[in-house]
């Protein structure tokens, strides 16, 4: 991969890294890898009671280009987002500025299946049910209160395409 040379002088990405150790968990080359390479993503909920089917969430980048200059609205460039869902990466993370060791990319998504919603994000209304998995880490999973009780739901975040690099 290229080095990107931004004001933030990082060069790794194209805006600014901000603090905070407790999101900056992954490694340069793990972070570098979901931003750059990934060019759409799976996510999968699995639960006795409330499944959900699958949902893909692609660049609307026309081609990786457009990364470099983060033309397409940041990350918040992925379709479909619409009245069933959304998804996009937070982030650039960095667990100092003095001694940067570890970065974070970290996804945020809501899934809306028919008569259920999880979430990556809480709120005032939301109840933890599990947990799913993203780029080999674990972070919470979340429901709304008002949607029934709080049975145990996983989920996991996969890569399923990626950027035509040569």
């Amino acid at each position: 991969m290229a080095k990107v040379l931004h004001a933030s002088a990082s060069g790794y990405f194209p805006s600014c890294l901000i603090e905070d150790a407790s999101l900056a968990t992954q490694s340069l080359a793990d972070a570098m890898a979901i931003y750059w390479k990934v060019k759409s993503w799976t996510i999968t909920i699995t639960s006795a009671e409330f499944p959900i089917s699958p949902r893909t969430f692609t660049r609307t980048a026309p081609d990786e280009t457009y990364l470099v200059c983060d033309l397409t609205g940041g990350d918040s460039g992925f379709s479909p987002n619409d009245l069933n869902g959304f998804f996009f990466l937070n982030g650039f993370y960095v667990n100092s500025y003095a001694n940067p060791t570890l970065y974070g990319v970290v996804p945020e998504f809501l899934i809306k299946g028919e008569t259920v919603e999880y979430s990556s994000s809480v709120d005032a209304f939301s109840v933890l049910v599990g947990s799913y998995t993203f780029f080999g880490q674990s972070y919470p999973l979340y429901r709304p209160s008002d949607e029934g009780d709080d049975r145990p739901a996983s989920g996991v975040i996969e890569p399923a395409s990626y950027w035509p690099y040569e």
